[in-house]
């Protein structure tokens, strides 16, 4: 093949790969009842503009939003970013420097791991009183 049509080709087959559509993919969807304090934290979370960097993949992710339950994970701002995540943010977490799943971003400052709800609380400055709940969500990080 004389090497314009092998250019041509190429340029051919790129674009084909071109029109395949990416596929991305969401995190499971997070289930059961939010308590009150769980609610308060959310809330006071979403008051400060504080942000949970994950990716969909993450269990210790997955973990960190059930501890919150459906209701309260929705004031949650999470950032997604995993590349193939759906919206994903991934520039945003590299400019952030962010190495680890779930990160946290409280008054400017990141905190890596998955967190108690109490240990956000205290991290963030939510004032007391913040008490465990009968299901024990609000557990010392010694998990």
């Amino acid at each position: 093949m004389p090497p314009m049509e092998m250019l041509r080709a190429e340029i051919q087959q790129q674009q084909e790969a071109e029109k395949k559509p990416m596929v991305m993919y969401a995190p499971p969807a997070i289930q059961g009842i939010s308590s009150s304090e769980a609610m308060r934290l959310a809330q006071h979370l979403k008051k400060i503009d504080a942000k949970m960097y994950g990716a969909y993949w993450c269990s210790h992710c997955f973990n960190q939003k059930q501890m919150f339950g459906a209701g309260a994970n929705r004031l949650v701002q999470y950032v997604e970013c995993a590349e193939d995540g759906y919206q994903s943010q991934r520039q945003l977490c590299r400019a952030k420097q962010v190495n680890g799943y779930p990160t946290w971003e409280i008054e400017g400052k990141l905190y890596g791991g998955e967190r108690s709800l109490s240990s956000l609380a205290e991290i963030s400055g939510l004032s007391p009183p913040f008490q465990m709940d009968p299901r024990g969500s609000l557990a010392d990080d010694n998990r």
